[in-house]
C-alpha cells in the first residue's frame, strides 16, 4: 500500500510504451519473472500482436526512486494506440478479477505461456532471469523481453515491492477473449499529475518469436484454461 506521506507533494506519472511481443496461442501468463512457471494462466485471451505500457510515477522529494504503479498489456486491434493516455486507459471497461499476482522479487510481468520452456530443466532461467532484472533496474523500470532464450513478454518493476496484486481484465464483447489485462501496483486514485508524453504512432519493436522448448507445464490445453468466470466476470448469459 502507498504511504499517505507520500501525496504530500504532488506527484506526477507518465506513461511509457515498453513496445510489443506475439501471444502465440489463446494463453497468457502473469506472473513473478523468479516463479514464472508456477504463475496465473489467463485464458482465452486473443492471439496475435499486443502491445505493453507501464505508467511510471515521481514521488518527488518523498522518494529519490520512480515507481511503477501500473503495467498493462493490450491487443494492437482493441485499443485505440495513437494518443493513448493515461486518462484513456483509465477510462477503458476494466473488469476486476478474483486473480492475484503475487510478488517476491519485485517484478512482475505478463507473458506468452508458449514461450516457457518446459520439462525439468532450466538451464535458460539464469541469462533470461539476469536480463529481466537488467531491464527493471533500467530508467524505464520496464520492458520487454525475448532477446534471450525464455518466456516473451513484458515485466516491470512492482511499485514499492513485494505483495499480491490484483490483475483486471477487458473483455472483447464478441469473442469474450481478454483483449487488455492490466497489474496495479499502486493506486493513483489519490490523485497523481499525468506529465506523459507518448508519440503520435505507437512503437515498432518487435521480434522473432521463439521456438517452444519442451512440453509447457500447465498448459490450456490440458484442462487448466480459465473461463470468463474463472477470470471473475459474469459469464455470456448470466
Amino acid at each position: 500500500m502507498i504511504p499517505a506521506e507520500a501525496f504530500d507533494d504532488e506527484v506526477s506519472a507518465s506513461l511509457v510504451p515498453l513496445g510489443c511481443f506475439i501471444a502465440q496461442s489463446d494463453c497468457l501468463v502473469c506472473g513473478d519473472p523468479a516463479y514464472v512457471d508456477a504463475g496465473v494462466n489467463l485464458s482465452p485471451v486473443q492471439p496475435g500482436m499486443w502491445h505493453a505500457y507501464a505508467v511510471k510515477c515521481d514521488f518527488g522529494l518523498f522518494d529519490s526512486n520512480n515507481r511503477i504503479s501500473d503495467l498493462i498489456v493490450c491487443h494492437a486491434g482493441a485499443v485505440p494506440l495513437c494518443d493513448l493516455s493515461i486518462g484513456k486507459i483509465d477510462a477503458l471497461p476494466w473488469e476486476t478479477t478474483e486473480l492475484v499476482c503475487g510478488v517476491d522479487s519485485g517484478m512482475a510481468g505478463f507473458y506468452c505461456r508458449e514461450t516457457i520452456p518446459g520439462g525439468v530443466g532450466r538451464e535458460w532461467f539464469e541469462d533470461w532471469y539476469g536480463r529481466v532484472c537488467s531491464i527493471t533496474d533500467g530508467s524505464d523500470l520496464s520492458g520487454i523481453t525475448g532477446d534471450v532464450h525464455g518466456p516473451v513478454g513484458a515485466v516491470s518493476s512492482a511499485g514499492w515491492g513485494d505483495g499480491a496484486y490484483g490483475i483486471a481484465v477487458m473483455l472483447s464483447p464478441d469473442t469474450k477473449e481478454a483483449v487488455a489485462l492490466r497489474l496495479s501496483f499502486i493506486d493513483r486514485s489519490n490523485g497523481v499529475k499525468d506529465v506523459s508524453c507518448v508519440p503520435e504512432s505507437p512503437p515498432s519493436v518487435t521480434y522473432s518469436p521463439m521456438p517452444k522448448a519442451g512440453t509447457p507445464m500447465h498448459h490450456p490445453k490440458d484442462g487448466n484454461s480459465m473461463d470468463e468466470s474463472d477470470l471473475g466476470v459474469p459469464a455470456s448469459g448470466a
